[in-house]
C-alpha cells in the first residue's frame, strides 16, 4: 500500500531534531496527479523559521524537474539542485534528493538524471519531519497523489547506490550502514518507522488514505547486501 494525499489538507509529520545537516539523503517512490503543481513528498522543516531540506516534484516548473532543496533558518533564499529530466502524472517515479555538504546537493528521478547545486547556504536547525506536504513556519507543497518507500538517511549516496535504488531495491542491498537509514516509512498499511533508534512514527493529518504500492520495490531482507 501507499499513502494518498489530497494536496490541499492531508500529510504526515512529527516532531524530531534527529539531522540537522549533511551528509543527508532523502528519497522516496512519488506518484503525483498533476504536473502543474509544486509537490512536496517528504522532507525536513523548521517549524518557527524557514529552514528546511526537501525533495520537490517541480510540476509549475518549465520541464517538471525534481528538486533538492535547502534553506537555512533565516530564510536567506532556497537554494536547490534540479534533475535534467522530469515526471509524468499519474506515473511512480523514485526521486532522490542528496545533500553531501553546504555547498553541494544533487537531484535524482528514477536513479538518474542527475542534477547539480553547489551554491553556498549554511544549515537548518529542522524540528519536523514530514511527508505529503512540508512543515515550516507554514505549510506548503500539498503532495497530490501517493507516496511510499519514504526514506531519510544520514549519509550521502552515490551515483551508483542511487541507480539501483531507482531500481526498487531497498538502500541495505546497496551498502548503506544499517545505523544510517534513521527512517523507513514503507507506508505500508501504517506510518510507522521500521528502524529502531531514528525518527518517530508519523501521525496522519486530515486523514490521508491508502492505495495500491508502487510495483517495482523490491522486499528488504536484513542481511542481504551489495557491494558498490
Amino acid at each position: 500500500m501507499s499513502r494518498t494525499f489530497n494536496g490541499t489538507t492531508q500529510y504526515l509529520s512529527a516532531a524530531s531534531t534527529l539531522l540537522a545537516d549533511e551528509p543527508l539523503s532523502l528519497l522516496c517512490w512519488g506518484n503525483a496527479n498533476n504536473i502543474t503543481a509544486a509537490h512536496i513528498p517528504l522532507g525536513l522543516g523548521n517549524n518557527g523559521a524557514s529552514g528546511r531540506f526537501n525533495i520537490g516534484m517541480q510540476g509549475n516548473v518549465g520541464g517538471d524537474p525534481i528538486y533538492a532543496v535547502k534553506d537555512n533558518d533565516a530564510g536567506t533564499g532556497a537554494v536547490f539542485a534540479a534533475s535534467s529530466t522530469g515526471y509524468s502524472a499519474t506515473t511512480w517515479h523514485h526521486v532522490a534528493g542528496v545533500y553531501r555538504n553546504n555547498t553541494s546537493r544533487d537531484a535524482y528521478i528514477d536513479g538518474g538524471s542527475k542534477g547539480s547545486d553547489t551554491a553556498t547556504r549554511t544549515d537548518p536547525t529542522p524540528d519536523f519531519i514530514s511527508i505529503g506536504a512540508l512543515r515550516t513556519n507554514t505549510l506548503a507543497g500539498f503532495f497530490d497523489g501517493s507516496n511510499a518507500e519514504a526514506f531519510f538517511l544520514d549519509y550521502a549516496l552515490s551515483d551508483a547506490q542511487v541507480a539501483l535504488l531507482g531500481k526498487g531495491i531497498h538502500p541495505l542491498y546497496v551498502g548503506v550502514p544499517l545505523a544510517n537509514i534513521r527512517g523507513w516509512y514503507p507506508l505500508l498499511g501504517d506510518d510507522n518507522n521500521r528502524m529502531a533508534n531514528g525518527y518517530p512514527n508519523l501521525t496522519p493529518t486530515a486523514s490521508p488514505t491508502f492505495s495500491a504500492h508502487p510495483p517495482k520495490i523490491i522486499p528488504a531482507r536484513l542481511g542481504s547486501r551489495m557491494s558498490l
